[in-house]
């Protein structure tokens, strides 16, 4: 049986399609299993506007401009279904909740907050109350063959050595910590403790994702579940198009922050591996592995990790190879200065030129602006970046690694009539050009700026003369009080 024969009149129930992962599994399962019966998606209000209104301008966007040249009339299969992921049987209403119940085959699982700054309480509720919700109502959909669970690589981060797919026994036990939230006079106590609950975790994100691995896979007594854990998700490979993002990500973050001439040290090592995994490639993982499942009808959880092999993993050294020459070619117009950083690799230098060049320029700058009247805007940035600094550990641990041999088992278990739509091939994967067209779709389609103005490039070049006369004349003052103090 192929995949997309697996798929022929299944009934499919996704959270988080207005998401990245979510809107893109959609697509896909659209454009490769045409036959596919409904797809059902849950959406909530937002900043006014309504669940369907969401949805219409989630497929107004490049993603789905292939699918609406070939099959337009596919997108009529996407039913929206107004709810709200935090609350009682996910919001829906009695009539839609039957609905689910009578018609849906697979559930996929992803919405999920990925902020990692949440405190312990709204983690706890945006991340696992929802998925107990969901999961009560999948114990009574009729005709469900497979639940799956969007989770994370690093749901088990504090683990050292070989992290394997399969689920970890965690130091909380998730029942706990769901009735601890819930219990009002408990959350401050809660609040107090939450440097304590992390143990080890660098957020709640992280810990929650963990937490609900262990949730799901309780449930594996009453119907097959699979815990699909992307790495970092960049843009997409090959599939619809290289490249392709509408969210910021790591690569984008840094390639901007150079732009911007804001960015003047940065802490890694060029030699490490920098894991991540294609959007395209995690979202045809999805699909392959419950379709794969379905052939072997095995109980128990299975897990898939999704990473790029190492041997074809880009490092450090590649992203910054290609984020100052990326700079240059497409200068940021609100550019402060030019763009020149440096690369260390001790924390405690790190620390100490963060301050020097960041910190002490921010503050006189910001005092400028509030002194003329206008709002400080430096400070604010550099504390952003200085949570890049610190999501960056989640990404460059040298003390565990992802295995992924389910994940590469995938590729060799396709029919080759199903390698055209499905392939996780990556052996012409070219790291810098990848990394590239990454960062161009998020300038043009998420920044929507445009670096081809002559007047930008002017700019540019009168931030480089700046920046080499005032370093030329630091250098002259650094030697003339060197020859003072010799003489």
């Amino acid at each position: 049986m192929r995949v997309r024969d697996y798929y022929k009149g299944k009934n499919v129930l996704v959270t988080g399609a207005t998401g990245l992962m979510g809107k893109a599994l959609v697509e896909k399962l659209l454009r490769s299993c045409p036959e596919i019966g409904n797809i059902y998606c849950i959406i909530r209000t937002k900043r006014g506007q309504d669940p369907q209104e969401r949805w219409t301008q989630t497929t107004d966007c490049m993603l789905f401009d292939q699918l609406k040249k070939e099959a337009p009339e596919s997108l009529a299969k996407v039913i929206v279904l107004p709810g709200e992921s935090a609350a009682e049987n996910f919001g829906l209403s009695d009539e839609h909740l039957k609905i689910i119940i009578d018609n849906v085959n697979i559930v996929y699982h992803g919405a999920a907050s990925i902020n990692f700054s949440d405190t312990i309480v709204r983690a706890v509720k945006l991340n696992m109350k929802n998925t107990l919700s969901l999961l009560e109502i999948s114990r009574r959909i009729k005709k469900l063959e497979l639940f799956v669970h969007v989770s994370t690589a690093y749901s088990n981060f504090p683990r050292t050595g070989e992290i394997k797919e399969e689920v970890y026994e965690s130091h909380l036990s998730w029942r706990d910590v769901l009735k601890l939230v819930e219990d009002e006079c408990s959350c401050e106590t809660v609040l107090n403790l939450q440097p304590k609950l992390l143990n080890g975790h660098k957020s709640f994100y992280t810990l929650t994702k963990g937490l609900s691995e262990c949730m799901v896979n309780d449930y594996n007594q009453y119907f097959p579940v699979m815990i699909v854990r992307p790495s970092l998700v960049s843009g997409t490979y090959k599939d619809p198009m290289t490249g392709w993002l509408d969210v910021d990500n790591f690569i984008s973050l840094l390639c901007r922050g150079v732009r911007m001439g804001v960015l003047r040290v940065v802490l890694c090592n060029k030699s490490h591996a920098f894991h991540h995994i294609p959007l395209d490639l995690s979202i045809k993982a999805m699909i392959v592995a419950s379709w794969e499942k379905s052939l072997r009808s095995e109980k128990g959880v299975n897990v898939v990790c999704c990473q790029m092999d190492h041997s074809e993993n880009m490092n450090f050294g590649t992203l910054h190879r290609v984020a100052y020459p990326f700079a240059i070619e497409y200068p940021d117009k609100d550019a402060i200065w030019y763009p020149v950083y440096l690369n260390v690799t001790n924390a405690l230098v790190y620390k100490i030129l963060f301050i020097i060049l960041h910190i002490f320029p921010a503050y006189f700058i910001d005092l400028a602006l509030k002194l003329s009247g206008r709002e400080p805007q430096l400070l604010k940035v550099y504390s952003n970046i200085w949570g890049l600094y610190e999501l960056n550990k989640y990404y460059v641990n040298p003390h565990h690694w992802f295995s992924t041999s389910n994940y590469k088992k995938l590729e060799d278990s396709l029919k080759e009539e199903d390698r055209e739509e499905f392939t996780m091939d990556t052996t012409d994967f070219d790291s810098e050009k990848f990394i590239q067209a990454n960062a161009l779709h998020v300038l043009k389609h998420y920044w929507k700026e445009n670096s081809g103005n002559p007047m930008i490039h002017a700019r540019l070049r009168r931030l480089k003369i700046a920046h080499y006369t005032l370093c030329s004349v630091f250098a002259i003052a650094m030697s003339y009080l060197s020859v003072q103090l010799l003489l």
